[in-house]
């Protein structure tokens, strides 16, 4: 069963969080509650929440989406999943290095052999490592290329490098995952072999194959996401008024039936939206947590603007409610990242000294 909990306040997903743990004890009581997060922070920050709202917090554990599928992988497939992937980055590496070094007479592998010529090792493992890093890319969001390279399709030099590697490398990420699908909507699942329950917290984005690994794996056991979500209205549709204009150029009739909603939305809130629809496309069974921001902070009036899609610019001023300016929305101007993290420093330890509580 796939459950969707989804608002605009991580501390209500949070006390939705801790209202299931409560509701069910797994058949076995020293089995660990498994909480998928995307940063240790937010592991650690929902450790405490759940402390403060039970009392204790224990025998949890927040595995990262890759390392939760990749034990899904080794739970359903076993001795068939290898003990370290020879795609992961740092050791493919090392494999296009070699290749690098020996194996570049081949007309396909020209652009390569023209860019290290008269380069240093340096020169050619930062190259290696630059393909390693984008077929580990490939892998979790282009699953469909690398299917179709190993079907034979494709004649430019990545696709050929890919072939060339696959025939002295073991299994990787696709093709494991899907003999999991295949599991996974066959024939029944020992029991044991996956946890009862999983839970998904606050992550903003998932690559879909990761998403379709977890919708399947709401099929055998139930499957709880808690998404941040900032509007309240279906916002799946809305473009930005960059693509708005460029529609318009293209097909006006079809323009007509694009809409903005909100400007920040639509162009900041790409990769959300596009989870957000990966989610309802399994039709899970939904429950929206949403609460409007009492205050009447300029911030406040932004989160309850995007909230309920509206756009203070397409109203009057006179349907405007006053307010007075204040600094709960800045911006700072920085040189350098490093500038930056200093900054934001500043201004934390500016806020922690006007708040003590």
């Amino acid at each position: 069963m796939l459950n969707l909990v989804h608002g605009n306040r991580v501390e209500l997903l949070a006390d939705a969080l801790a209202d299931s743990l409560e509701q069910g004890v797994p058949a076995s009581v020293l089995a660990p509650e498994r909480i998928v997060v995307q940063s240790k922070g937010m592991a650690r920050w929902l450790t405490f929440r759940l402390a403060q709202r039970q009392g204790i917090a224990a025998n949890l554990t927040f595995p990262f989406p890759a390392a939760h599928i990749w034990d899904t992988f080794c739970a359903l497939l076993g001795e068939e999943v290898p003990d370290d992937s020879p795609f992961r980055p740092e050791v493919l590496s090392w494999r296009i290095l070699e290749i690098l070094e020996q194996s570049l007479d081949r007309p396909v592998f020209d652009p390569l052999r023209r860019y290290i010529e008269g380069g240093d090792a340096v020169r050619r493992q930062a190259l290696a490592s630059q393909i390693a890093d984008t077929y580990d890319g490939y892998l979790i969001y282009r699953p469909d290329w690398i299917d179709a390279w190993e079907h034979g399709e494709g004649s430019d030099w990545q696709a050929e490098l890919w072939r060339t590697i696959k025939q002295s490398a073991g299994s990787h990420r696709v093709g494991l995952q899907k003999r999991v699908l295949a599991r996974l909507t066959g024939p029944a699942i020992p029991a044991g072999s996956l946890p009862e329950r999983l839970h998904v917290f606050g992550i903003a984005a998932l690559p879909p194959s990761y998403c379709e690994i977890l919708r399947a794996l709401g099929l055998v056991s139930e499957v709880s996401v808690y998404f941040l979500n900032p509007c309240e209205a279906y916002w799946g549709d809305i473009v930005s008024e960059q693509t708005l204009a460029k529609a318009r150029q293209q097909d006006v009739q079809r323009a007509a039936y694009l809409d903005v909603g909100h400007p920040l939305l639509a162009s900041w809130g790409r990769q959300g939206r596009d989870c957000l629809d990966q989610w309802l496309a399994a039709d899970p069974y939904e429950l929206p947590l949403f609460q409007p921001a009492e205050a009447t902070t300029l911030l406040c009036r932004l989160q309850n603007d995007l909230l309920t899609l509206n756009w203070h610019e397409r109203r009057s001023r006179d349907e405007m409610a006053p307010f007075t300016p204040d600094d709960s929305i800045q911006v700072h101007a920085c040189h350098s990242g490093m500038r930056e993290v200093e900054v934001l420093q500043d201004r934390l330890f500016a806020m922690f000294a006007d708040d003590p509580g």
